[in-house]
């Protein structure tokens, strides 16, 4: 995990233990639900946009404003004065282009 180390540090920061194996697992499972929110939003936008490679980038950009960006936001709205903003920076931009990488195939 690229980000471990320093996830680990910001939830110890927050007074958590660390980062357990109960979370690595869940944040596992979003990836597959993620892929299918961008298979659902590529479908809906097909027709107006045509197939290929252009749709595919608006369906993986509209999952990373809506399931990375904007939840880190929220996320560093509320807990920005106890945690590391790098985290939650190069958390999303690994999360923007992990997106776009896996929505080009589409």
């Amino acid at each position: 995990m690229i980000l471990g180390p320093q996830w680990t540090e910001g939830f110890k920061a927050l007074g958590h233990d660390g980062f357990s194996s109960s979370q690595l697992i869940g944040s596992s499972l979003t990836g597959p639900v993620g892929g299918n929110v961008a298979v659902w939003i590529y479908v809906g936008i097909r027709p107006r946009f045509g197939a290929g490679l252009k749709t595919a980038i608006y369906a993986g950009l509209a999952v990373w404003i809506v399931g990375i960006l904007l939840p880190n936001i929220i996320f560093m709205r509320i807990f920005g004065p106890f945690w590391n903003g790098w985290v939650a920076d190069n958390s999303g931009s690994y999360s923007f282009l992990n997106v776009l990488w896996t929505t080009m195939p589409l």
